[in-house]
């Protein structure tokens, strides 16, 4: 199977695209849209968001913190990280998550059309 990534190294670099993983009683993925496009990046993704949720099978956490310069989309579950028990499902869950991330958002992003108005 080919590489997401390596079909689009560029998808990063263009929109400030980054992955984070979180652990403070749950466990998730999210893109972190930080550069100075991050909100015409989201208003192109926000385009975009019935057809992700379908390709992803779940409902997705847009721009929790609207007052904020950098833009998040993410989904995440309870997680405890105490638990060690629940490590493994909750470590299969999160890579799933992320490759399914990287897979439906890296094309999408390296697509955009980010010129500036004229």
């Amino acid at each position: 199977m080919e590489d997401a990534l390596a079909r689009h190294p560029r998808a990063h670099r263009r929109s400030g695209l980054g992955t984070a993983l979180t652990i403070d009683e749950r466990v998730g993925t999210r893109i972190i849209l930080s550069s100075e496009k991050a909100d015409q990046v989201l208003e192109l993704l926000l385009a975009q968001r019935q057809s992700i949720e379908t390709e992803l099978g779940m409902e997705l956490e847009w721009n929790p913190h609207p007052e904020k310069r950098q833009k998040t989309i993410r989904i995440s579950r309870h997680a405890s990280i105490l638990d060690h028990a629940s490590w493994p499902a909750a470590i299969e869950w999160l890579t799933k998550t992320a490759v399914a991330f990287h897979a439906s958002f890296a094309p999408r992003v390296a697509q955009l059309d980010l010129r500036l108005p004229t």
